[in-house]
């Protein structure tokens, strides 16, 4: 961001730079910044065999109409050590989606997950409510399965509805290349989520690297 263009403690999620970010802001985001961001995302352009696969899928699915988006991550945030694994947990997404279906019955939901366990979840809740992007490869380190992950974001941002996971940035891309259009609901408890943030936030006090450090440390957990 230029010098100005969001005041000092702005920021509700990171406090990078005294708050003065956007990260995570969603509609926070003035309506000018978002103008500038679009300029430079609409530069970006998926290559055509990925954008076939997109296309395809949606008009498999009628358009994605009456289509909300689950974007509900795991794997490396079941690690994350300010609990937000925790917070957008399975239960919290199944009430939200009941609630939803007992007032729009015709809804269904597209669903983007890093884990197979919870899709297999959803499903045996939701049988004839989620459909998801075919994949084989769960393993982030492939090829395979980043195009796949990719055409997920690109899937998710045809959607003008997004529930997703608390501090998942996978949720923002894909807000980002819908434009900025979708409604963006975070699933989980607001004092939890409040909770994880302090904890998230409190090492920049001593040092503007620990977040670095923490995720390195996550990430030799997982590996071993």
């Amino acid at each position: 961001l230029l010098p100005g263009e969001v005041h000092k403690g702005f920021s509700k999620v990171f406090p990078e730079n005294e708050g003065k970010v956007i990260d995570l802001e969603y509609e926070r985001i003035p309506l000018r910044i978002r103008k500038d961001f679009l300029l430079a995302i609409k530069q970006i352009s998926p290559n055509p065999s990925i954008q076939e696969r997109v296309n395809n899928f949606v008009k498999e699915h009628n358009g994605f109409n009456r289509v909300i988006g689950l974007q509900v991550r795991r794997r490396d945030f079941l690690l994350a050590t300010d609990g937000r694994g925790k917070i957008s947990n399975n239960d919290k997404f199944f009430n939200k989606m009941r609630a939803i279906l007992k007032n729009k019955p015709k809804t269904k939901f597209f669903l983007s997950t890093d884990c197979s366990i919870t899709q297999k979840r959803f499903i045996e809740q939701f049988p004839d409510k989620i459909f998801f992007f075919p994949r084989d490869n769960w393993d982030k380190s492939t090829k395979e399965s980043t195009i796949t992950g990719f055409i997920d974001v690109l899937l998710l941002s045809k959607t003008k509805h997004i529930l997703g996971s608390f501090l998942s940035s996978f949720v923002e891309i894909a807000w980002w290349f819908g434009k900025c259009k979708a409604k963006v609901e975070i699933i989980g408890d607001k004092n939890a989520k409040e909770k994880a943030i302090k904890i998230l936030n409190a090492p920049y006090k001593n040092s503007l690297n620990s977040r670095t450090f923490r995720q390195i440390k996550q990430i030799c957990v997982y590996l071993t």
